[in-house]
């Protein structure tokens, strides 16, 4: 049966040219950085789900999140590495390895169209969302709009991290908990409990879902047309074995390796309580953390930030069940990452795509009294039409190159190839070619290369990049197996915060070489600093306190790393005050060009907004 586009209503017509539009959008902006840069978490994701297909194991390397968005890109990585059997372009495992690592682009982009075909696909949940759970079209109309051209969802979707995969499990979950108290049969019980269980599988914050879900079953309860409360009962407890057996898709490396997996959750329990702050950067309470997040929203998000907020005031106002359900897990959410030493929108990211859903709810019944039909939508069209713009002037930006790519062309030009060069963090600074390959550099990635990939293709990746600039790279950081308290810190601290592994972690891993071992042992001959990494150790007031990582742009990031002149003893953030001191007291004499000895030959500044400020210095050894 041919179908005419003719033919077609125009609220499916729509449908299709803002999915398209939408889509478009997400698409323009994952060439970004290759194939050199990327997000840091990307490289963490990617490299361990090819750990897992290298060690032909499901379990982790590093337990730290759930693994089902791994599993998904496990396969996604298994179907190319098949397609290039097929066509030769991989002569087998070896050279797929070697391949990866000379140039990962064919594996980043995959990766990341992974989110994009999530990121756009989320529009199915938020229609039909709108279309059976509020019987409106128009709501599921504008709640697609909304999904599909809010600004902090389409950053998201051009990343090869969990969140947007997780956004969208996540409103099929409520989708689903929202549609059983009205259709209170086993399927969709079941299906609630399948997509909270998913929702588990992929992120921790997952189980904020669950009180929700508890909540859709006592409403159905309560409702006096259900079946009975036995066969509810019943209905309930099939919902939670489902529930049980989706989240352990993703969890079930616990059951093998609990011992380790246990230690890294308390460690990442105590990071998110900590960040990288020595004064309190937040008041720990719902009511500052619900107003940030309504600040954020509408400072990014504009006219569709403030119909979002209406949006979730109106679910209050009105209190239906999909309301309660909803309103429930925002202050769950909220409650649980209000005590967080960091905010950013990507740790709420879940709440935004129910957040436009119920404001696409909020504008449509608000405006139902208004004679005109078109109304709803032009101030739909009002809200996401300059987000949309904004989008694509910064997938523009995207397209230029970042300072760090125009620092490395520099380098490359201006300094001998094999030079001994110091980086302070190389994962964030300049992608130099080393005998180790850019990706690795972090010190479990570089143990896991040397152990495990060097001897079989360590020198084919040598040869192939012999003919390249290439250098030492020596990190400024020392990487400890213990921690190396400062001089300054009391015994006393030292002990105190020698209990918690979040802090032995932290002073294994930020603690500077002092600049004699750096010019006299390591025997450096320049040095590369960037604004990524000195910015989170200076004061608020310090002038070079800018151009901090922003891979969603638009994030003020510069009160997560907030210091105190002295030590506070609050028991939490008070013990990193000795690590971002002898951070400042390594920074501040460089960027103050005050060091003897070490001069600075070039500076490159952001002019797109992308990549840090980057300063290069060359350590001048006859200087008297």
């Amino acid at each position: 049966m041919k179908i005419s586009v003719v033919s077609m209503p125009n609220w499916l017509k729509g449908l299709i040219i803002i999915s398209l539009l939408g889509f478009t959008l997400r698409l323009l902006g994952i060439w970004y950085g290759l194939p050199y840069l990327s997000h840091p978490d990307e490289a963490r994701i990617i490299l361990d789900t090819f750990s897992m297909g290298h060690r032909l194991s499901l379990v982790p390397e590093v337990p730290d999140y759930p693994l089902l968005y791994r599993y998904l890109l496990l396969f996604v990585y298994g179907a190319y590495y098949l397609f290039g059997r097929l066509i030769h372009y991989f002569s087998g495992n070896i050279d797929f390895a070697l391949k990866f690592l000379l140039d990962p682009t064919p594996v980043y982009l995959i990766s990341r169209l992974t989110s994009v075909v999530f990121g756009t696909i989320i529009a199915m949940p938020a229609y039909y969302f709108g279309a059976r759970i509020f019987k409106s079209r128009k709501s599921g109309v504008v709640a697609v709009l909304f999904v599909l051209w809010e600004f902090q969802l389409l950053q998201h979707s051009q990343w090869a991290l969990y969140s947007i995969f997780y956004c969208f499990v996540c409103l099929m979950a409520f989708y689903y908990m929202s549609w059983l108290v009205y259709d209170s049969r086993l399927r969709n019980f079941l299906l609630a409990g399948t997509w909270v269980g998913l929702s588990v599988s992929v992120q921790n914050q997952g189980v904020f879902l669950i009180p929700s879900l508890f909540l859709s079953y006592l409403l159905v309860l309560l409702n006096k047309n259900s079946p009975s409360k036995k066969k509810i009962i019943i209905y309930s407890l099939a919902s939670l074995g489902l529930l049980s057996i989706c989240a352990l898709v993703g969890n079930f490396y616990w059951l093998f390796i609990f011992q380790k997996s246990w230690v890294r959750m308390v460690w990442m329990m105590d990071v998110t309580r900590v960040g990288f702050s020595s004064a309190a950067p937040y008041a720990y309470n719902l009511i500052n953390m619900a107003g940030w997040f309504f600040y954020e929203l509408i400072r990014q998000d504009l006219l569709l930030g403030i119909i979002m907020v209406c949006g979730l005031f109106y679910a209050l106002l009105r209190h239906r069940k999909e309301d309660l359900i909803f309103v429930l897990f925002i202050i769950i959410h909220l409650y649980f990452t209000s005590q967080w030493g960091f905010r950013q929108l990507h740790d709420v990211i879940s709440l935004i795509p129910l957040m436009c859903v119920f404001g696409a709810r909020f504008l449509i019944e608000i405006t139902e009294r208004f004679s005109n039909k078109k109304v709803p939508y032009i101030i739909a069209a009002i809200a996401v039409i300059p987000l949309f713009l904004q989008a694509l002037a910064i997938d523009i930006k995207k397209m230029h190159k970042d300072t760090r790519i125009i620092a490395k062309e520099w380098i490359e030009s201006n300094i001998p190839s094999g030079s001994r060069i110091g980086m302070d963090w190389p994962v964030l600074s300049v992608p130099l070619e080393s005998n180790v390959p850019f990706l690795l550099r972090t010190p479990m990635s570089e143990k896991y290369y040397n152990e495990r990939l060097r001897p079989f293709i360590g020198s084919q990746y040598e040869e192939n990049i012999k003919s390249l600039p290439h250098y030492s790279i020596d990190e400024l950081k020392i990487n400890s197996a213990e921690p190396l308290w400062p001089k300054k810190m009391p015994q006393q601290l030292r002990l105190e915060a020698g209990q918690k592994p979040v802090f032995r972690d932290l002073y294994s891993h930020f603690v500077f070489k002092d600049f004699d071992t750096i010019i006299n042992k390591d025997l450096a001959e320049y040095l590369v600093i960037n604004s990524y990494v000195w910015s989170m150790f200076l004061f608020d007031s310090d002038p070079y306190k800018r151009n901090l990582f922003k891979p969603y742009v638009l994030d003020r990031l510069e009160q997560n790393f907030k210091h105190s002149p002295e030590y506070i003893d609050d028991k939490r953030h008070g013990y990193l005050f000795f690590l971002a001191q002898q951070g400042r007291d390594f920074y501040s004499p460089l960027l103050n060009q005050e060091v003897k000895g070490i001069k600075l030959i070039k500076a490159f500044l952001p002019v797109n907004g992308f990549g840090p400020e980057i300063r290069i210095y060359q350590i001048i050894r006859n200087e008297k």
